[in-house]
């Protein structure tokens, strides 16, 4: 590293030069004061080392009022103080490549974040969608820290039954408008669905569907069916009869930028002519079709599953002795995929890879259609 000179860039000839080198070596002095401050404190702060001494000297030399150096210094001679600034520092970079903004629905009113979210997820998924209700799923997943099992991101964006707030009670016909709020858009796709929490299943075909949504090329102003819209409630009370069976999901996937984005009503259905929904399909796997025609009006091309969105995590196929399969299929989900390392790799090797996935750096495999 090469060494620091305190009178580099200081003393000048002329008032102009002055000026700009001390506007200069004021950060300089600063970033490298704090610099040695975090490389030679190690585990014990309160130690000096004879660089942190010279730093902090040549930071005295900036010409500061001699009232406000000397508190600026006083508190900067406070490890607490150095540590903290650290952590705070860090904490605000880490938000804000996680912050994009960008959708949610704002009626009927959707779940949101609470102690639910926390204990499943962690502090940290928490606080991120608590101060952003826009967020997207990769922004929390960047924020989840160590093994959370019981963390689906993939489902209403991690947030919990537990976080439910009104639970509505709609009717077989009824028609329910919503509304999304998008502060950003991206191109992608969209559609609104039956949700069955316990498989992470879609109820029959998705309501509304989108195969252009939230284009950057055009206005939104344009295109006011992307964010106020009806939906017409099919007869789902018998997968739908409690709260906590269902919820109505609208989903938003950016796949150009690697942005998905997730708000879940919860209802419930009470009886209804007792006709039966079509067969479920994965929750995040249906495809749009051509326009925003409300089903079942029109027929919907055959979805493609995306394995990779799906939470619902069957377990590795097993049997008894040595007969049992540790065959991989050939497509999975990551819960999945996780489940079936654990079994046959160990705990620790499921952990790593579960972590890796949460870093979006996932297994080649996991994410293959």
């Amino acid at each position: 590293m090469t060494s620091f000179d305190p009178r580099h860039n200081w003393r000048t000839s002329n008032r102009c030069s002055q000026s700009f080198s001390l506007h200069f070596a004021i950060p300089q002095r600063f970033l490298h004061f704090l610099y040695s401050s975090f490389a030679t404190s190690g585990l014990r702060p309160h130690i000096r080392s004879p660089t942190h001494i010279h730093s902090l000297h040549s930071f005295q030399e900036a010409r500061l009022p001699s009232h406000s150096l000397s508190a600026t210094i006083a508190l900067l001679r406070q490890p607490t103080t150095i540590m903290k600034s650290f952590t705070a520092i860090a904490a605000i970079a880490g938000f804000a490549s996680s912050v994009a903004a960008h959708g949610y629905i704002s009626s009927p009113a959707p779940r949101m974040p609470g102690d639910g979210l926390k204990a499943a997820c962690g502090d940290q998924v928490f606080s991120q969608q608590s101060s952003d209700h826009f967020g997207n799923i990769q922004g929390s997943l960047q924020n989840l820290q160590g093994s959370h099992p019981d963390c689906h991101m993939w489902q209403c964006k991690g947030v919990p039954f537990e976080d439910a707030g009104k639970i509505f009670e709609y009717t077989a016909g009824q028609v329910i408008p919503m509304t999304v709020e998008i502060r950003a858009p991206h191109d992608g796709v969209a559609n609104v669905s039956i949700v069955k929490i316990s498989s992470d299943t879609v109820v029959g075909k998705p309501l509304i569907s989108w195969d252009q949504y939230a284009l950057t090329s055009s206005p939104m102003s344009a295109h006011p069916d992307w964010t106020s819209f009806n939906i017409t409630m099919p007869d789902v009370s018998s997968e739908c009869a409690n709260a906590g069976d269902c919820v109505i999901q609208w989903y938003w996937d950016a796949a150009k930028i690697n942005q998905t984005y997730e708000s879940c009503i919860d209802f419930k259905m009470g009886g209804g002519s007792g006709s039966s929904p079509a067969p479920s399909a994965p929750a995040s796997s249906a495809a749009p079709v051509k326009s925003a025609t409300p089903y079942p009006t029109a027929p919907q091309a055959s979805a493609t599953p995306t394995p990779t969105k799906e939470v619902a995590a069957p377990t590795a196929t097993t049997g008894s002795g040595e007969g049992s399969d540790s065959t991989l299929p050939k497509t999975f989900t990551v819960d999945t995929f996780v489940t079936w390392l654990r079994a046959n790799a160990g705990s620790d090797a499921a952990d790593k890879v579960r972590r890796m996935i949460a870093a979006q750096r996932p297994h080649p495999r996991a994410f293959r259609v």
